[in-house]
């Protein structure tokens, strides 16, 4: 008699392995294909001008990121290509919802998948994101999400299949995200504004943001990584 906890198990494997192959097959297509072209910001503008209503641009916008970041598209370059397309402040409003709604998405795939599928696929890998996760806490996560240690839908998917909670997940991704993906949007905007208008005072803003951001990245990946 077949035993029902296999039988489960082996299912939630090919569950995983399907995903697995989707993201990667999706992720090929946006390195590979004329998706990468789609998404260029130029295109991406264009595409949004169809929208009349704020609210709807607004999800329209969000709703293409996430989709973006779901298919294993870096949240950097992400960031950065909203910043010229959208400007600082919508950008980062776009960019920052797209990238809780996509984490709590896989995270919740993670959870249905289980612990046992994943590390079947991901290996040691996984194993080791898992330790990372052992504390089961807010800071843990803000951690992680600052020393990254898997692409940013990998590590949804893994922390969704261990024991911490969604709340703690949540929280400690938007305390980690928000300060990140600001500093990216805002630089990429100075950066499309002094390329746009380089006068003395765009280029110093530029480079202000820049040497700012820089140093702010610097002194929180050695703070974090000697805890």
């Amino acid at each position: 008699m077949t035993d029902p906890g296999n039988k489960r198990s082996r299912r939630r494997l090919v569950m995983m392995v399907v995903l697995i192959l989707s993201l990667l097959a999706l992720a090929a297509a946006w390195r590979w294909t004329a998706l990468n072209e789609f998404l260029a910001p130029e295109n991406f503008q264009r595409l949004m001008a169809g929208f009349d209503h704020p609210i709807t641009r607004a999800a329209a916008a969000t709703g293409v990121m996430m989709i973006a970041l779901t298919m294993m598209v870096p949240l950097t370059l992400l960031a950065v290509f909203a910043g010229i397309a959208f400007g600082g402040g919508l950008a980062f409003v776009y960019t920052f919802l797209a990238a809780l709604v996509s984490a709590a998405l896989v995270f919740t795939f993670g959870r249905l998948l289980g612990k046992r599928a994943l590390e079947k696929v991901g290996g040691d890998r996984v194993n080791r994101i898992s330790r990372q996760l052992s504390d089961y806490g807010v800071a843990t996560v803000a951690i992680a999400r600052v020393v990254p240690m898997a692409p940013f839908t990998v590590f949804n998917l893994v922390a969704g299949a261990s024991h911490l909670g969604f709340r703690a997940f949540l929280l400690g991704s938007m305390i980690a995200l928000g300060p990140g993906i600001a500093a990216l949007t805002l630089l990429s905007d100075s950066v499309k504004a002094a390329f746009e208008d380089p006068s003395t005072e765009s280029v110093i803003i530029m480079l202000v943001f820049a040497l700012v951001i820089l140093s702010a990245i610097v002194v929180m990946r050695r703070r974090f990584t000697n805890k």
